[in-house]
């Protein structure tokens, strides 16, 4: 699930390729991320 230490990590390797030069500019990766299914998601998982 992409919680917000996931999002966090995802955005620490994105600014590494800001910073190398291998993207043009700044992302900012939880502008993409997809929480909508997230509490359905809880449920499933909860139920096993």
């Amino acid at each position: 699930m992409l919680d917000d230490s996931v999002v966090a990590s995802e955005q620490q390797l994105a600014d590494a390729f800001t910073d190398e030069k291998t993207l043009p500019g700044k992302v900012d990766f939880a502008a993409y991320v997809d929480r909508r299914f997230a509490a359905d998601l809880d449920q499933v998982r909860s139920n096993g």
